[in-house]
């Protein structure tokens, strides 16, 4: 997984917080925090690396301004889809074997 994350410039743990987000989001860093059990100064350190290379993007909640929300970029949602598509080749070739 390592070797197919460093093609794209991702660290595991980096595409962890990028799929939780695609899959689940938009989410509240605290919701990250709590689902992954990564530290809360990991992930805040994560959503910064993903924000600058804008595959994430921080947004107000409709409802509430004052919560923040991560939502994924279209740039970050390509990333993610060519990842799944690499990642899932792979593991067909090692089964296989």
């Amino acid at each position: 997984m390592n070797t197919v994350l460093r093609e794209y410039d991702l660290k595991q743990q980096q595409f962890t917080v990028l799929n939780e987000i695609i899959r689940f989001g938009p989410l509240s860093q605290k919701e990250l925090v709590d689902k992954l059990l990564f530290g809360k100064s990991n992930i805040s350190r994560i959503i910064k690396i993903l924000s600058d290379k804008k595959l994430i993007q921080i947004t107000s909640a409709p409802m509430d301004r004052r919560l923040t929300l991560l939502v994924e970029t279209a740039e970050g949602d390509s990333l993610w889809k060519n990842c799944i598509e690499v990642l899932n080749q792979a593991s067909n070739i090692f089964v296989s074997q």
